[in-house]
């Protein structure tokens, strides 16, 4: 327990799980990236298992019904609202030279000055640029 407040307990049961969703996430934006860069496929089964699915069944907490798609979908949507800029860092992170990798897709906000995902950066995600996966 973190702290009692009149008869509200703040208790943090989560650790360190938003930074390792955060990073999770972040690798698969830039293995996706590189992987499109390179003309290499990406598994994404790969993410599927091990910490990164298991820190999203913990800070989603969503029943088993859900696929991994669906919750990676649902992080990506949320994620501005919990760390915005995050999308800015992970970009620039994937192309030190800078530039634009338009497969990503995102929009900027307008009452929001980072970078939105939107279905493109989604799909570019679940998919890459193959229209059959």
């Amino acid at each position: 327990m973190l702290g009692t407040e009149g008869r509200m307990k703040i208790v943090n049961n989560f650790g360190d799980g938003y930074s390792r969703c955060f990073e999770g996430l972040a690798k698969l934006i830039a293995d996706r990236i590189e992987a499109e860069q390179n003309g290499s496929k990406l598994n994404l089964r790969d993410y599927e298992k091990g910490e990164f699915i298991n820190d999203l069944d913990s800070l989603l907490e969503l029943d088993d019904s859900f696929s991994f798609e669906e919750k990676l979908v649902l992080f990506l949507a949320i994620t501005p609202y919990i760390k915005p800029g995050y999308m800015e860092e992970v970009i620039a992170q994937a192309l030190p030279q800078g530039g634009e990798f338009i497969g990503f897709g995102g929009v900027k906000g307008q009452q929001h000055r980072g970078i939105l995902p939107t279905g493109e950066t989604a799909l570019f995600l679940l998919a890459g640029m193959n229209i059959r996966d």
